[in-house]
């Protein structure tokens, strides 16, 4: 049969006959395996919570009030149980009426007069206060230096909204709500849903009250305190859009939310399914513990995404705005009925942001994504074999490697039958829990196909496909053999892989062949063409298989690749590939794919290889000069590995024209700064006296603190200077990057004052994961070299009053 004449439809059906792998098998496994697999028994379903929330944010305190309409689904209880960690429960009243309860470490019993009758509708008052550690965050508020912004912000994934309000707090529920927050009339108040009472009250506090009419889980509610300025835009559809920024950080708007509203239209469009909420808005905070998190109807975001033109290049909010965005679709509309699901949520948040990625950036941007995707899983893989339905199968498998995962099944399917069966996903199991069957029933209702196998071997089964290949080449026929060599507990053996082969002749031309790799061991064979034997014979052409391939090629072959291969990632693999070969015009050949590849990573590749074979003739300084000064800031930093990899003295006086690019980003002028630090003293003071009227700009955290490690190293004159300003950057009321990297540049100078011990050990203590560790990794350094006595970080925390468990936490740190 011709492949080729059945079209990517077509294809796929005839994938379906093929011998199947053991499903069934690969399915139970997973599920045995999964701890998460089946999500918390309950014996009621809540519907509606009613909340109304007091702070006093000096103490850290929240003192609420919450009602819990709820319905029983199993008779014969007379005790109901919600989570309520650490919560002081003052009373329980049902009807007004009291009732009895009691605490334990976990949560609240409370105890009924009668047992449940499954059916019958229930509501209970809970009045109650709490100091949380987690889900609830008073930022600012105890500091006296009056550096830190003052804010009060939830987070709930995974289960830590039950840390300020007692409450059944699991994905497999879900419900309705109505919040009303009274709080000081010159903040900013921000939750779930449609504002629907702001009020000024006796006390000059306002009234805020939300309401979600379509139920959500209860880890997606939210509340954010602070002051903002707020924008309003209007998506095609009139859905409003409210961006919420710093009054101070205004001039950074057009930075921090690029292509906002476009992203939001090509959403909507894309997925097929309208926003399912009534409105959507975006709020930053200070010290975040993630980078961003999709509350119903509002996304809270790290304030490390607020960025000027030059950080807009290290770190800007495209990706992360377009991937919680999505998931007001995938996790909130339809939501994991467990765990062992999640995929369903973070895979697919990830992979609609570099679709719309693919459209801000290009194609082979999107293809770059993918790249690093198979790389991270790959190493995953080593690791162990679980699949991406199972709920300890970590970070690289929940999003980008389910992403790819995705993407195949898109390829596979084509983009219009991938869009009717996720509209059909989402219509059927909207407001509603799933599981990864659900998203195959609706493929297989809508499109008509069995996909079992795909689902089995990318979604239960572990591991990915390790493929060798092996090309013969004989008087009249040419075959290519192709080894599945997988192996390991758990791991697919073997997959099913509908590849494409791209064939490119010694005129240049290509051609692409089907196949399907089905067993450990596949041999296909052709005549050769009119044509001759191919040149270059490239298996799973575009990289559209997330695998593992080996295939030797001669020099020739792959610079067939590098020049003819349609694909970026090809043409770059065929130019990594050339990295150890020799070829008589090699230095043409590198110079003509520079000048024609428009992706800084392919045209970085064959720069650094121009710069190690010929780095002292002029031709290549004045290419190397070229992307050190372009457009793109990636490869600006090309052009710093490479001088990384092959010095030419000559080149770095040049490194100073990259103080009058303005869009040059922060971490592309510190790079530069250290390189010449360790190459050219001289050189290294005067791009530091360059960079000077950049380092009070918000985004300069690292570049700061680099600065003036550097001038402690290089200046002995500005050595007590220095130290003092590092220092000064650990304090408490910095924002938290700034400390981090204050920390780490005095730990390089094995710098460790009792003042900057001290700031570490309050770090310690800090909900922010990342300062907290940031914190003991500078005093374990100290620690590890001699430099910090034990004894003294005992004394520093018996003296000081900001660490009341201080001794029982060393002892824990530093193995007493």
């Amino acid at each position: 049969m011709n492949l080729r004449q059945l079209g990517t439809f077509g294809f796929l059906l005839l994938v379906g006959t093929f011998s199947s792998i053991p499903a069934e098998a690969q399915r139970l496994l997973c599920e045995h395996n999964d701890p998460a697999r089946a999500p918390r028994e309950h014996h009621a379903d809540f519907e509606l919570l009613e909340g109304t929330f007091r702070f006093q944010p000096h103490k850290g305190l929240i003192q609420g009030e919450v009602t819990h309409h709820f319905r029983w689904i199993r008779s014969g209880f007379d005790t109901l149980f919600l989570d309520a960690p650490n919560i002081k429960i003052i009373s329980v009243q049902r009807a007004k009426i009291n009732l009895d309860f009691y605490t334990i470490e976990s949560g609240v019993i409370i105890k009924f007069p009668e047992k449940s009758i499954a059916g019958q509708s229930e509501s209970l008052t809970i009045k109650y206060e709490a100091t949380p550690r987690k889900g609830l965050y008073f930022i600012g508020w105890t500091d006296s230096t009056g550096l830190s912004r003052r804010q009060i912000w939830s987070q709930g994934q995974g289960i830590d909204n039950r840390h300020w309000i007692p409450m059944y707090d699991e994905m497999n529920d879900k419900i309705k709500t109505r919040l009303k927050f009274y709080f000081d009339s010159t903040y900013q108040v921000l939750s779930n849903g449609r504002l629907v009472k702001k009020e000024a009250q006796p006390d000059g506090t306002l009234l805020w009250e939300y309401v979600m009419e379509k139920p959500h889980a209860p880890y997606l509610i939210m509340v954010g305190i602070g002051k903002y300025h707020i924008t309003q835009q209007k998506s095609e559809s009139g859905v409003p859009l409210y961006l919420y920024l710093y009054p101070d950080r205004m001039e950074d708007f057009s930075t921090t939310y690029t292509a906002n509203k476009e992203i939001f239209d090509f959403l909507e469009k894309e997925i097929g399914y309208p926003y399912p909420w009534p409105s959507y808005s975006q709020i930053p905070v200070q010290e975040y513990i993630y980078g961003a998190m999709e509350n119903t109807s509002a996304t809270v975001f790290g304030d490390f995404f607020i960025v000027d033109r030059r950080a807009f290049h290290d770190r800007n909010y495209i990706a992360v705005n377009a991937h919680e965005l999505a998931h007001q679709w995938f996790g909130d509309l339809v939501t994991a009925r467990s765990a062992r699901h999640i995929w369903l949520q973070e895979s697919f948040a990830t992979f609609y942001n570099w679709l719309y990625e693919r459209v801000h950036f290009g194609q082979d941007h999107y293809d770059w994504n993918r790249r690093q995707a198979q790389i991270s899983s790959l190493r995953e893989g080593q690791k162990n074999s679980l699949p991406i339905a199972h709920s300890q199968a970590g970070t690289t498998r929940h999003y980008p490697k389910g992403a790819f995962v995705l993407h195949m099944l898109r390829h596979l399917t084509g983009p219009e039958n991938f869009r009717r069966a996720i509209v059909r996903y989402l219509q059927e199991n909207a407001y509603k829990n799933v599981t990864s069957e659900d998203l195959l029933r609706a493929f297989h209702d809508e499109l008509g196909l069995g996909l079992e196998w795909f689902w089995d071997q990318w979604v239960y089964g572990g591991g990915e496909p390790v493929l060798e290949v092996e090309e013969k080449m004989e008087d009249t026929t040419w075959a290519i053999r192709i080894r599945q060599l997988q192996e390991g507990e758990g791991v697919v053996r073997p997959f099913r892989l509908p590849l494409d082969v791209e064939l490119i002749y010694p005129d240049g031309t290509k051609e692409i062949r089907h196949v399907v790799v089905d067993s450990l061991i596949c041999e296909f064979r052709w005549p050769i063409s009119s044509k001759g034997r191919p040149l270059c014979v490239i298996v799973d052409a575009g990289n559209q298989i997330l695998r593992d391939l080996r295939h030797l090629k001669t020099s020739e072959a792959l610079a067939a690749q590098a020049l003819h291969a349609t694909h970026m990632l090809d043409r770059y693999d065929g130019l990594v590939g050339l990295r150890e070969h020799s070829l008589p015009n090699k230095k043409q050949l590198l110079e003509t794919i520079y000048h024609r590849e428009t992706f800084w990573a392919v045209k970085g590749e064959a720069l650094r290889q121009l710069l190690s074979g010929w780095g002292q003739e002029s031709s290549i300084q004045a290419l190397w000069l070229q992307a050190l000064t372009s457009s793109d800031n990636n490869l600006r930093h090309e052009a710093l590995k490479a001088l990384e990899l092959r010095r030419v003295e000559a080149l770095e006086p040049h490194l100073t024209r990259l103080l009058k690019i303005s869009d040059a980003s922060y971490s592309l002028l510190e790079t530069a700064l250290r390189y010449l630090s360790r190459h050219n003293t001289k050189l290294a003071i005067k791009f530091a006296k360059g960079l000077e009227p950049l380092l009070s700009r918000p985004n300069a955290q690292s570049l700061r603190a680099t600065y003036w490690e550097i001038m402690y190293a290089l200046k002995p004159q500005n050595k007590d200077e220095a130290w003092k300003k590092l220092v000064e950057l650990t304090r408490p009321g910095y924002e938290f990057r700034t400390r981090l990297s204050a920390f780490q540049s005095l730990a390089r100078l094995k710098l460790f004052p009792p003042e900057a011990q001290r700031h570490a050990l309050q770090a310690l203590f800090s909900t922010n994961i990342r300062l907290s560790q940031g914190g003991a990794s500078y005093l374990k350094e100290g620690l590890k070299a001699g430099l910090i006595q034990k004894f003294e970080l005992e004394e520093l925390a018996r003296l000081s009053e900001d660490f009341p468990d201080k001794k029982q936490l060393l002892a824990s740190l530093f193995n007493y």
